[in-house]
């Protein structure tokens, strides 16, 4: 919530710090940004500001966030000094002498595949056409510094305070205190002055003042490593032609890559520049550093026998002068948290997780941190999260509070994840790259990925450069793949021989036939080890498909929304951006879930609330009719309420409570908005009806009892359950045959063991003895996990025009095996039944009262 009275300060003016102060003052915050060096826009200074660099890859999440920054000139602005690189490009000499490069494109799709002419039209794209994230471009560090300055510099809310040096702070009372390092100044002894501020946040690098202060106010767990390497840097000059040539003839190797001479135990590498240079750099343990340095005119030798070429592109006078005047530096990887304190303080960027440079994420995470920060700011400053016991006046405080806890809470993991990534990463660039084993895994995932992408495969590096899913989560499915992989491999061995599982088409067959589009998660479905293990949940389904915020011209409507697997539904189903209806019996508990669910979920639709009691028929008729009051059409109905196990009732329409909750009121609901969802299908969504029914179908005395609908005469709680849910699934299978040439498609689902509210009814004695086995618990998955395989049914592009399934695990069900025990595991033979299904319907609409004549 914007509030010119709050006062932000950032301490530090590179790339990360002013972007947060951009963050800021586009909120309307008085900004103050303070930096220890002095302007490096002045050309007077530029010396003294000049800090080594190794050239900086700007990737998806750092464009993601300035994207973000809500400043329609500023992608324009820094692409304006950019070079696309679509991959690496890997040197080194054959057996025979011979030189030679070798291609490896960063993605599987081939994105980017356009000329540097191309490129340089960019300044002439309108900001909605920068399609910029399908690529990684090489940056100049302080190119793109100064022109976020230059933005700052126009916006009368910013101030900027160079040459000082935070030297105190008191978190508690939101105070700090500098040192204004005037060079003309004629006093020996700096000026010293005290700020006040509502948050400060530290962007002052790996060497953070910022955090230095910070660990005197909270318990913080630090850890910093220095790896057994150094950095140096060295330049391949551009060509000396006439200025009539283009940019692109300049450059004397190719400006669309990543140059590396990869060795066993060091590394050269090369980066681009727009001036027709590369910059380049040096990775060696300290050892080898130190024998060149005492005989420094074997360096070009040292090059040749390891990196070859490069002797032909930089003059070896030029590598002895480089290596003798650039400093040797040491990389440093720091670790640490929490990151904030109170609602005063909060470090991002390099301050809070310095990384080494092996994975270009380092100043991307840093960006990243900026957006995920004050988009959690911008959550948190609501009155719904108002401090009720103090007043009004201390609510931006409590907010930040609150919001800072979130954001380092959540960030931590991820920048862990990232830190031990970009390590990992300095392996894979100096020796992997030439690994078979390496290049098989690699073939393998950009395989799947282009072929099967149903599977939701892709490499590791295309989720971290090419995406802005969560670093940890990156790590979790990558690992996961891994697996996978081996296990492919192993079994390509078994069948082939060694030499067949280094066959990539030969372990691209065992995924296919192990592999299916209606069943694109077996593997993580194989082995299940209880709640939140490696089965998706329904997010992951989203992400999969890449349905998140891409359905805003979509109306879905489920039931049974305020408890269970029908939050985590509707949780989903929003964050898709379709506007979604939900039929409660109770709106009063329905206002605060939804609130919760619009405000920590992204999404850009809508919920709206309509009563509704699934025991009264009449109840189910005026909230139809209330629904097609309120719209026009609906694409998506999910028929998630239920009851289980209940003792015997009889609704106030005569019926066993189970069968009217479960199947009758449904199936009336259904039928009464059926012809809105046969206008609403098209040829390229066609509506989708879900039904949730249940594992509980399968015993032989759930096959419904159609003179005895509810088995009234001799109640059993679970009979009648396991009839309740064939009735839907027959129901299901009805619309399916009867519509679904119409546009209407119908599927019922197993959502799987899932301890929810839907137990009430089961004795502490029964839970308690479930919980006991083991086995069966391995089986149980959590609530996100749990709507899964109905928000797949409900929303994955592989089921249009598809329907008449009963699906469980994400995958269409196979006959049950009969084993009892087994949560899932199939359907029961009576699950299909054309001949009752059609009797069961015409019982059904005999009831006089259950629903309007179908169509």
């Amino acid at each position: 919530m914007a509030n010119s009275r709050q006062k932000y300060v950032v301490v530090g003016a590179g790339p990360v710090g002013s972007l947060a102060a951009l963050y800021a003052a586009k909120r309307g915050y008085q900004v103050e940004i303070y930096e220890l060096r002095s302007d490096l826009r002045d050309p007077s200074t530029t010396p003294l500001n000049f800090t080594k660099s190794i050239n900086l890859a700007l990737s998806e999440r750092g464009i993601n966030a300035m994207r973000h920054a809500d400043h329609e000139k500023l992608l324009q602005h820094v692409f304006s000094a950019t070079i696309p690189m679509r991959g690496r490009m890997i040197h080194g000499r054959r057996p025979d002498g011979a030189l030679y490069e070798a291609a490896q494109d960063y993605d599987a799709h081939g994105r980017v595949r356009y000329n540097m002419s191309l490129h340089l039209c960019c300044l002439a794209m309108s900001r909605k056409s920068l399609t910029v994230e399908q690529t990684i471009y090489a940056v100049d560090r302080a190119g793109l510094n100064k022109r976020l300055l230059d933005i700052l510099d126009d916006m009368p809310n910013v101030k900027f305070f160079f040459n000082h040096k935070l030297t105190g702070a008191d978190f508690q009372k939101r105070k700090a205190w500098f040192e204004r390092r005037d060079q003309t100044a004629t006093s020996d002894r700096p000026a010293e002055i005290e700020i006040d501020f509502d948050l400060m946040i530290g962007a002052d690098g790996a060497h953070s003042a910022v955090r230095y202060h910070l660990m005197k106010f909270t318990r913080m767990n630090y850890n910093q490593e220095y790896i057994d390497t150094l950095w140096c840097e060295f330049q391949i000059k551009s060509r000396n032609l006439p200025n009539s040539q283009s940019i692109e003839s300049r450059f004397r190797i190719s400006p669309n890559h990543l140059h590396i001479w990869p060795g066993k135990a060091f590394m050269f590498i090369a980066i681009p520049s727009d001036d027709g240079s590369f910059t380049c750099t040096l990775f060696m343990p300290g050892v080898n550093f130190a024998t060149l340095e005492a005989n420094p005119s074997e360096l070009p030798a040292f090059f040749d026998s390891h990196f070859p070429g490069v002797t032909s592109l930089i003059k070896p006078e030029e590598l002895i002068s480089s290596f003798q005047a650039n400093p040797h530096l040491p990389l440093i990887s720091i670790k640490c948290k929490p990151y904030h304190f109170s609602s005063s303080v909060v470090i991002v960027g390099d301050a809070a997780h310095a990384m080494v440079p092996f994975y270009g994420q380092g100043m991307n995470a840093g960006l990243e941190d900026v957006r995920i920060l004050f988009s959690i700011l911008d959550k948190h400053a609501s009155t719904e999260s108002n401090d009720p016991n103090r007043p009004e006046v201390s609510d931006a405080a409590f907010q930040r509070a609150t919001a800072l806890n979130e954001y380092s809470t959540l960030r931590v993991a991820d920048a862990h994840a990232i830190n031990d990534l970009a390590l990992q990463n300095y392996i894979e660039m100096r020796a992997s790259v030439l690994s078979r084993l390496y290049r098989v895994r690699k073939f393998l995932e950009e395989f799947l990925s282009v072929h099967v992408p149903s599977l939701g495969w892709h490499t590791q590096y295309s989720r971290v450069s090419f995406g802005n899913e969560r670093y940890s989560e990156v790590v979790a499915r990558s690992q996961h793949q891994g697996k996978v992989l081996t296990r492919g491999l192993l079994h390509a061995s078994d069948q082939a021989g060694f030499e067949a599982h280094l066959n990539p088409l030969g372990v691209c067959y065992y995924f296919f036939t192990m592999s299916s589009p209606f069943n694109p998660y077996a593997e993580q479905h194989r082995d299940p080890k209880g709640p939140e293990d490696e089965r998706p949940t329904a997010f992951q389904v989203l992400e999969d498909n890449k349905l998140l915020q891409a359905w805003p011209d979509k109306i879905v409507l489920i039931t049974g929304a305020t408890s269970g697997i029908g939050i985590e539904t509707t949780r989903a189903m929003y964050a898709t951006g379709a506007r979604v209806f939900i039929l409660v019996r109770d709106t009063t508990k329905a206002q605060p879930i939804v609130a919760n669910i619009i405000n920590s979920t992204k999404g850009n639709g809508k919920i709206e609330i309509i009563e509704m009691d699934l025991d009264s028929l009449d109840s189910v008729k005026n909230a139809a009719q209330q629904f097609l009051q309120k719209s026009p059409k609906l694409n998506v109905l999910i028929n998630n309420a239920g009851v289980m196990a209940c003792p015997r009732t009889v609704t106030i329409d005569g019926f066993e409570r189970q069968f009217a909750v479960n199947y009758l009121a449904h199936f009336t609901l259904t039928t009464l908005l059926l012809p809105t969802m046969l206008s609403s299908s098209s040829p390229t969504f066609n509506s989708r009806v879900i039904w949730v029914s249940s594992s509980g179908h399968r015993h032989a005395n759930c096959k419904p009892d159609l003179d005895d609908l509810g088995i009234l005469d001799h109640y059993d709680p679970w009979a009648a359950y396991g009839q309740s849910k064939t009735a839907m699934i027959w129901a299901s299978n009805y619309i399916d045959r009867t519509y679904g040439e119409r546009g209407v498609h119908s599927n019922a689902v197993h959502p799987g063991g899932i301890l929810t509210n839907l137990s009430q009814y089961m004795s502490a004695e029964a839970i308690g003895a479930f919980t006991e086995d083991k086995e069966a618990m391995k089986q149980m998955k959590s609530i996100p996990q749990g709507a899964a395989t109905q928000v797949w049914a409900a929303s994955a592009p592989i089921w249009e025009g598809q329907g008449g399934k009963y699906l469980e695990d994400l995958k269409i069900a196979e006959p049950s095996s009969g084993v009892a025990s087994k949560i899932g595991d199939g359907y029961a033979a009576h699950a299909y039944d054309p001949v009752n299904e059609e009797k069961f319907v015409e019982v059904e609409s005999r009831t006089g009262q259950a629903r309007e004549p179908l169509m």
